[in-house]
């Protein structure tokens, strides 16, 4: 099946509204011992943020179907910010990158976090995705906002 570029999904409001509820339910379900639900929706806030940036890097008011993908390396690269990313070298935030963006955090959590009960998760795994993500000083949402 070819891909579609002139076919859209999301749109960039959606988009935009989107990625902070879904950062803000992850925080919420932690709160309530509800790990692996927090660490779903704190990836699905990072993926989607990536979406908003590659709408507003290609001027577009929806995001192409060929783009509703959940890799984040892909989505990285389609933000165009790639290349600063890589140029962080050993600084926290591109650590904090590769643990997030590896296909082992990618099956292990994304997809795990479908199919297992509560209790396979626990607390530390749960505060250390999260922090990850959104920590004031590393996290790798708050490094993409940041980006110009």
């Amino acid at each position: 099946m070819p891909l579609r570029f002139t076919t859209f999904g999301a749109t960039l409001a959606d988009l935009q509204a989107a990625y902070p509820d879904r950062l803000a339910e992850a925080n919420e379900l932690l709160g309530q011992s509800r790990h692996g639900s927090a660490i779903a929706l704190g990836l699905y806030a990072l993926e989607i943020y990536l979406k908003v940036r590659i709408c507003l890097r290609l001027d577009l008011d929806a995001l192409p179907t060929a783009f509703q993908t959940h890799e984040l390396d892909g989505l990285l690269v389609l933000s165009g910010l790639k290349r600063r990313m890589d140029h962080l070298g050993i600084h926290p935030v591109k650590a904090n990158w590769d643990v997030l963006s590896s296909p082992s955090m990618r099956s292990q959590h994304v997809n795990d976090c479908r199919y297992k009960a509560n209790v396979y998760w626990n607390p530390t795994r749960a505060v250390d995705v999260l922090s990850k993500i959104q920590d004031p000083n590393d996290g790798v949402l708050t490094w993409l906002l940041a980006q110009p």
